[in-house]
């Protein structure tokens, strides 16, 4: 895979065999295999532009459909618009007709109680623990 660096900065990438690989600004490296864990990072922060190794069909051209196909992660694309997933989190999951069901917030029961106890909403910044302390400083 060639993978070229589109910020100005250069990058230290790990390989498969989690050695690290310099990758110059604004240069390039090729037959590059990124460490497992790192593969998605490397395609989603968008510093990179990720080529795969397709062979092209001899006959039309095109890459191969049964291989890989080229990837390209532009920075400054944002024509097909974010999930907004965070760190491998996804934003929602869709039901049977493609509509997104957003997951529920684990911290809504909490806050819920703490309304309950004190009369006023709870602080939306305030962290499960947070909310967990302030119930029992009501409760005792």
């Amino acid at each position: 895979m060639r993978v070229t660096n589109l910020t100005n900065s250069p990058h230290d990438l790990v390989n498969a065999e989690g050695e690290k690989v310099r990758l110059p600004a604004r240069g390039a490296v090729e037959s590059f295999e990124p460490h497992p864990l790192h593969a998605g990072l490397y395609r989603s922060i968008g510093y990179f532009r990720i080529e795969d190794d397709a062979k092209p069909d001899a006959e039309t051209g095109q890459p191969d459909a049964s291989g890989p196909a080229a990837v390209d992660t532009d920075a400054g694309d944002d024509s097909e618009g974010g999930t907004g997933a965070v760190d491998g989190q996804d934003a929602g999951d869709a039901d049977a007709d493609g509509d997104v069901i957003e997951a529920a917030d684990p911290r809504e029961p909490l806050r819920e109680e703490y309304h309950v106890l004190s009369g006023k909403p709870a602080d939306k910044r305030w962290s499960k623990s947070r909310l967990q302390s302030e119930i029992e400083k009501l409760k005792g």
